[in-house]
Order: C-alpha cells, then structure tokens, then sequence
C-alpha cells in the first residue's frame, strides 16, 4: 500500500536525532526543520535532574487531599479494551514504590498534574506563546517493569522525563499500517489516524502468523534518561516500558488547538 500523503512527508533517520539544547527558534528553524519532518527527537539536559527524595515531596504537596488515579492490566487485550483503574493516597503510592514487592505495583498513569504545579519544578516549554492551546501536563509513575503497550495518540506529545529509565519502542507513521491499529473505545472518527488508537500486537513477543504485516515494519529504540526531553508527533505509534521506578510529565497539544501537521511539508 502506497504512503498517504501526509505519511510522505515524513523524513526518516537512521536513530532518532538527540540534541543538547533547544530552543523554540531552534525548534521552528528553515535550517533543522525538525517540526517540518515530522520526526521524533530527544533533547538531552533539558532541565535539571531533580533528586527523588525532592521529587517525591513535590508530589506529596502536589496532591495532598486529592486521589491518584493507578490503572491494571494482566493482557494487551485488557489495555486496549477494558483497564481497571482505581484509586489510592500519593503517600500511600510512594511508599509501595519504596518496598520490596512480588506483585507489580500498578501503573499511576495519566493524572492531571496543571502548569502551576509544572511550573514549580521549574520546566521549560519551547513555546510560551501557546500554552493555552495545550492539554493540563500529565503525570505518570510507575515501578520497574509497569508498561503502556502499542497504541498511537492523537496529538503531538512532549515528554520531560524526571526520574529512573524508560525505554520506548517507536514506528513511524509510515508503518501504521504494518501495526494492526484499532481506534479505541474513546474515538469515534472514521479516520483511522485522527483518534487514539491500540494494537493487539505484542511487539516483545510478535505472533507472525496472525500479524503477518508486522514485519515489515521499523522500529526505533531508544532510553529515556531523567532531564531529557522527547518530542514525539502524531501519529508515530509507541510502547513504553518503566526499566526502574520513573516519573514522567507529558503535555500534549489540544486537538482542538494548534496544529502541527499544519507546519509540515507536503510533496
């Protein structure tokens, strides 16, 4: 199958481009048009490390009399189709982060954190000027081995990761359709791109005969370090997996707001 035209327009690299620093001239440039491209990139030294023990404090503040929101899933299906979720205290979280464990702790994924609170860690976003076109910074914490499986989002994604390693498994939006996406029970658009969407694939583990198109697709890899950033646009379909206790903060841009793809190149 031939690539749509907004799938041409993206120019692939052999890895995904790390930089030392960024800023939002940098980020828009004729001369790197990496927004132009369509492609992911990591911006190492981003911000300063913050410790854990002065992490954690920030969430304990950050969330004091309010319930975090942990999800559970045993099977890709589940994640796709039917997450449990439930809710429990951040200082009650935080000290299950802290103990020896045989079961996985479930996954605070995905909880509202607002710019007030982004702001007082002291992060930076490459474009000031937009902020009220961004969806309220997200926060996710996880143990060793708690995971987010295939899926794609809808918008383009900023990742400021805080504490321990993450690795990600990332496929271009060219090889969407190599991936077996579905829209999730969330979206309703007939475009199969434009919601958020999930893949029975188990890409640790591919099932070839079921998934035969799978190989033919590409994947990037990559760790993400605490004071790194990663720009990851829409479309490009990702699996994350925690490899030490992490805390990550994303934002994502408004569907209803700015526009991205609006920036890239057409051929």
């Amino acid at each position: 199958m031939p690539p749509t035209k907004f799938q041409s327009c993206v120019e692939l690299t052999p890895d995904i481009k790390r930089i030392e620093y960024i800023s939002a001239e940098y980020f828009l440039s004729h001369k790197y048009n990496l927004v132009t491209k369509g492609i992911p990139f990591v911006v190492r030294n981003f911000f300063d490390i913050v410790d854990r023990d002065t992490l954690f404090r920030f969430l304990r503040t950050s969330f004091e009399g309010k319930n975090l929101t942990v999800r559970s899933h045993s099977t890709i299906q589940e994640y796709a189709h039917k997450r449990t979720y439930s809710q429990i205290d951040m200082i009650d979280y935080i000290e299950m982060l802290g103990m020896d464990r045989q079961e996985v702790i479930p996954y605070a994924a995905n909880n509202s954190l607002g710019f007030e609170n982004f702001n007082s860690l002291h992060l930076t976003f490459p474009f000031p000027d937009l902020k009220n076109q961004l969806e309220d910074p997200k926060i996710w914490i996880g143990a060793a081995g708690t995971s987010t499986p295939l899926h794609m989002d809808s918008c383009d994604n900023f990742c400021y990761h805080l504490l321990g390693s993450k690795k990600w498994i990332i496929f271009s939006i060219r090889d969407c359709e190599y991936l077996y996406l579905e829209r999730n029970s969330y979206g309703t658009s007939a475009n199969p791109l434009s919601e958020f969407s999930t893949s029975r694939l188990n890409i640790d583990y591919p099932d070839h005969e079921t998934f035969p198109l799978f190989k033919h697709a590409a994947a990037f890899e990559l760790t993400l370090e605490a004071g790194e950033l990663l720009y990851l646009p829409y479309g490009w379909a990702h699996s994350v997996k925690n490899l030490t206790t992490s805390a990550m903060i994303n934002i994502w841009f408004r569907l209803d707001g700015y526009i991205p793809l609006l920036l890239r190149k057409t051929k």
